[in-house]
């Protein structure tokens, strides 16, 4: 039962991750405000084995930022995510398989980058959801 629930909890399936984006007071973009910003305020990086990019705008500049590209943006002030849930999917996507990766070495919630990463792919998660709300609200 515990192996179960540390596995889903890898792999973003656990509800204690689902409110992370809504905690934070952020604003979505549309996928035209991505394209037309500076290529340095836009987030895009290999996630697992995924070139993963549209995610949404750094405030900041990515370019200026020491952190990870996609995998530190979810839960970062500064991180706009974008209205495109393609983009959010294969960040996803990106995280679990290098969520697999480390739990086929061993590497669990003891572990500083593994729980980095597994709180990101909640807020991807999480994204896609507030994404998925936006798209079903009447008109």
């Amino acid at each position: 039962m515990q192996q179960a629930e540390l596995i889903n909890t890898a792999l973003g399936a656990s509800k204690l991750y689902t409110t992370l984006l809504s905690l934070a007071n952020r604003e979505f973009v549309s996928v035209e405000d991505v394209a037309a910003a500076s290529e340095h305020q836009q987030i895009g990086a290999v996630v697992g084995d995924r070139l993963v990019a549209g995610v949404g705008i750094c405030k900041s500049g990515q370019d200026s930022c020491t952190y990870n590209p996609v995998t530190s943006c979810y839960g970062c002030p500064k991180f706009m995510p974008s209205l495109d849930s393609n983009s959010h999917k294969d960040a996803v996507e990106g995280m679990r398989s290098q969520v697999a990766v480390y739990l086929r070495r061993g590497i669990g919630s003891e572990n500083a980058a593994y729980r980095q990463l597994t709180r990101a792919l909640a807020g991807a998660q999480e994204a896609l959801a507030c994404i998925d709300a936006v798209e079903r609200k009447p008109k």
